[in-house]
C-alpha cells in the first residue's frame, strides 16, 4: 500500500498500491467495501472535498479520477471520469 486517505464525512477510507487496486474500506467494521482495479501501479490517493470522487495518483506520473456512487456508504460502486 502506497496511499491512503480517509473521506470527508464517512467511516470510510480508500487505499492504493503496486497491486494495481483502488480500495475502499469501510471504517467500523474493518471490512472491505469495494475494489477497483487499475492500468498501472498507483502512489497516492484523495478524496474530493464532497467525498464522490477519488483522485489518484499513478507511479507514472499521471492522474486519474474516479467517480464514487454511495447509496448509504455500505456499498460504494466506482465508475471512471473522463
Amino acid at each position: 500500500m502506497w496511499g491512503l486517505a480517509t473521506h470527508p464525512t464517512a467511516d470510510v477510507c480508500a487505499t492504493v498500491g503496486d497491486d494495481q487496486t483502488a480500495r475502499v474500506w469501510d471504517l467500523e467494521s474493518y471490512r472491505l467495501k469495494n475494489v477497483r482495479k487499475l492500468k498501472k501501479p498507483a502512489r497516492s490517493v484523495t478524496f474530493s472535498p464532497d467525498g464522490r470522487a477519488l483522485a489518484i495518483g499513478m507511479k507514472d506520473g499521471k492522474l486519474n479520477f474516479i467517480r464514487l456512487f454511495f447509496p448509504v456508504i455500505p456499498q460504494m460502486t466506482f465508475e471512471k471520469m473522463g
